[in-house]
């Protein structure tokens, strides 16, 4: 019998209920919600812990997880539920404590993300232009990260585009020339070494701003 890729899928999120005897609260067929349903179980119990130590449910995805999930919070028990007939309403359901419940599990999440980005710099070889990295963008530069750095080289400094990660908080930088005699930890060389190899991305050179001509009457 040929098993489709959703009846696959629903077949894994059915046997993980079924080992972590958890109750099935959030179900669609047409989506995976089975992340949802792991925090809201965990959120019956008020427990943080549990959802952190979930590899389900601590991944790198959570924040986007839990953004999405919450229009599905309002819809248990409602006439909106879209769920299969066999999803339960939890007697001590509370829409407003399971909100409280991933607003604290988000918290934790953040806290985690450091001590795991600040262990992966610290172990890396390149941690002090990884740190520099930092500082020049007040934001967390991991190992990770750099696949998604962009760099080009100029005469009087170096152009940096900032990873995925932090893109939506800042913008593009230059390194400086003088930066190498004050705040790096080597020389220009170094660092084009360092971005020859680990940077993921080689920029292009931006087009050339002409201003519009004035109009006249």
């Amino acid at each position: 019998m040929k098993v489709t890729k959703r009846q696959l899928g629903r077949i894994i999120r059915e046997s993980l209920l079924v080992e972590t005897e958890m109750l099935k609260i959030m179900d669609n067929p047409y989506e995976d919600l089975s992340v949802y349903n792991r925090i809201a179980n965990y959120a019956l119990n008020n427990d943080i812990a549990g959802a952190m130590a979930d590899p389900e449910v601590n991944t790198d995805e959570l924040y986007w997880e839990l953004d999405e999930m919450r229009p599905w919070v309002d819809r248990v028990g409602g006439s909106e539920q879209w769920c299969d007939d066999d999803c339960v309403v939890p007697d001590r359901w509370d829409a407003g404590a399971v909100y409280d419940f991933m607003e604290d599990l988000e918290r934790a999440w953040h806290d985690d993300q450091a001590q795991k980005d600040a262990t992966a710099v610290a172990a890396d070889p390149d941690k002090d232009w990884l740190e520099f990295l930092e500082d020049e963008w007040t934001s967390t530069v991991t190992p990770k990260d750099l696949e998604t750095l962009g760099w080009k080289e100029y005469k009087r400094y170096i152009r940096l585009s900032p990873p995925e990660s932090i893109s939506h908080a800042v913008g593009e930088i230059h390194v400086t020339n003088d930066a190498f005699l004050e705040d790096a930890p080597g020389t220009r060389e170094e660092f084009v070494d360092f971005l020859t190899k680990r940077a993921g991305k080689t920029l292009k050179k931006r087009k050339i701003y002409r201003s519009p001509p004035p109009l006249y009457d």
